[in-house]
């Protein structure tokens, strides 16, 4: 899709013309005669859906800019794309670091333990054990969780509770 929020407004053409459409909307400059058209005043923005619901191109949004006749014409382009643009000028792809979860009970952090031993469990709770924004980094440092056998559910789904998430049935992934 195509979002085009516009700077300026022309007293004369300038319009976004969809020129496959012969349906007029209004007294237009002689570029938008005889297609869908809009002329945009400043503030305004159009947005181009180029895809249909199912991902496949959609022709019909097709559009083009007719000249300025008189004034001028700002715009701030912005492209939103779905899939990623030009790859091949992507570095190697570099992996994401891992997303911590709050069934396992786990330290993000090798400094943790000196961390407990200053009080920092209490003193810094936010951080070490988590709170509403984030999940801490030194709950099993800290007491704040319990190393679970593989597929105990109960004992996970407890650890996602103490650390401050609604109760899950890990196995059918409803809420308790």
């Amino acid at each position: 899709g195509t979002k085009l929020p516009h700077r300026s407004s022309s007293p004369q053409g300038s319009e976004w013309v969809d020129p496959a459409l012969e349906q007029r909307l209004g007294p237009f400059s002689s570029c938008a005669q005889g297609s869908v058209a809009a002329r945009p005043r400043k503030g305004d923005a159009l947005l181009f859906h180029s895809l249909k619901p199912d991902g496949t191109h959609d022709p019909a949004a097709m559009h083009t800019g007719c000249p300025v006749v008189k004034g001028t014409k700002w715009t701030a382009t912005k492209w939103i794309h779905t899939k990623p643009f030009r790859p091949e000028g992507f570095p190697d792809h570099t992996p994401l670091p891992e997303i911590p979860v709050p069934e396992i009970c786990s330290d993000r952090d090798e400094r943790c333990p000196g961390w407990v031993e200053s009080g920092q469990c209490s003193s810094n709770s936010g951080f070490m054990v988590g709170d509403m924004f984030q999940l801490g980094a030194c709950r099993k440092s800290c007491g704040a969780c319990k190393d679970c056998e593989q597929g105990d559910v109960v004992c996970l789904s407890e650890n996602r509770e103490k650390a401050g998430f609604l109760p899950l049935n890990l196995e059918t992934g409803k809420i308790i």
